[in-house]
């Protein structure tokens, strides 16, 4: 099912109105005895109206249907209606995942995909698609694979809601990525930093609610900063440089393995670098590998496996720096293979 927005719909059917009136307006004219240049400046002026209406319905159609993706940016009309289209199901826990069963059967086990906004699946538009989706397949129905996972979520939310889970897990995949550290850096008064301002108000109702304007506008966002991404990489690096940063978020993270040992269930992390920078991501990612390694918590390196890997390869599009589909695929097969060393 196609979606389009009540209000650009509204700008559609008037678009088309416009053209036959327009249509009507030029074959009047063209009954009517010829008066010289005012004539033909009026056919002129009225075939033109109707190409300029044309070409706006097409863009609208194009950009509301055609380029309608997940951008990694919440603030365009593509983004949202990717979200409207591709979010689901959403379960009665708020996740991107089923409904979780109230009665476990005998001897089934439970595996817990943990993280955020990777983990969910952002940019992926089958959720079926998606690393734990995959483990599912895998495993078979002796395992039951949930997905507790949620987009801008910090370590610290990640193990509130670990917490609060329902169902008792036997096996937690714990899906680390840099932006992890976030909370820890907010509670040392690091904040990140604003990465874009909304329209001007004086545009502001047109832009929110054209397709064609929105899509123009926020690519010239893009063009006009182009470090928009790295504005945000360079504050993760810098947060993970900070001692005191570092002390806080190792915290949560030994808070999170304390967890799950009490709970006693296995846990394995898999550690994700920024995909469009493998090279900067090594030294941050090298210290959670090795924090995990002296907690004794098995962890798979992907800065290491993905190495000499373009972001093209690895990520959801060029605008939205989420895992893609490949990378999914193969961190199933390697959570899959330590699963079955670890028996």
């Amino acid at each position: 099912m196609l979606l389009v927005e009540q209000r650009t719909l509204v700008l559609l059917v008037l678009a088309g109105a416009a053209m036959t009136i327009q249509w009507l307006g030029l074959q009047l004219a063209r009954r009517q005895p010829r008066a010289g240049r005012a004539a033909a400046l009026r056919r002129g002026v009225i075939a033109g109206g109707m190409a300029l209406s044309l070409l706006y319905a097409a863009l609208e159609f194009t950009c509301g249907v055609l380029l309608v993706r997940s951008d990694g940016f919440a603030h365009t009309i593509a983004g949202r209606l990717w979200m409207r289209e591709h979010w689901r199901p959403i379960n009665r826990l708020g996740f991107r995942d089923r409904e979780p069963p109230a009665l476990l059967p005998e001897g089934r086990q439970v595996l817990v995909v943990l993280g955020d906004s990777l983990a969910a699946g952002f940019g992926v538009d089958d959720c079926e698609d998606r690393f734990g989706d995959r483990l599912q397949a895998g495993l078979g129905e002796e395992w039951l694979v949930v997905n507790v996972a949620r987009s801008g979520w910090d370590t610290s939310e990640e193990l509130r809601a670990l917490r609060e889970y329902p169902l008792r897990p036997d096996v937690v995949v714990f899906a680390y990525c840099l932006n992890d550290i976030d909370g820890a850096a907010a509670r040392c008064g690091l904040t990140p930093p604003r990465l874009v301002d909304p329209p001007p108000r004086w545009a502001r109702f047109l832009i929110d609610h054209s397709y064609t304007l929105n899509h123009l506008y926020w690519r010239w966002v893009r063009f006009r900063d182009r470090r928009i991404e790295e504005t945000y990489w360079q504050h993760l690096l810098r947060c993970h440089e900070r001692d005191d940063v570092r002390a806080e978020h190792e915290q949560e993270l030994r808070a999170l393995i304390r967890v799950c040992r009490e709970a006693d269930c296995r846990l394995l992390a898999v550690v994700f670098p920024h995909l469009s920078d493998l090279k900067r991501s090594r030294r941050p990612t090298r210290r959670i590998i090795d924090l995990l390694t002296r907690e004794a918590v098995p962890a798979i390196d992907l800065t290491e496996t993905l190495k000499g890997r373009s972001p093209s390869e690895l990520t959801v599009n060029r605008l939205d720096p989420h895992a893609g589909v490949p990378v999914h695929r193969e961190v199933a097969e390697l959570v899959r293979e330590a699963l079955r060393e670890a028996r």
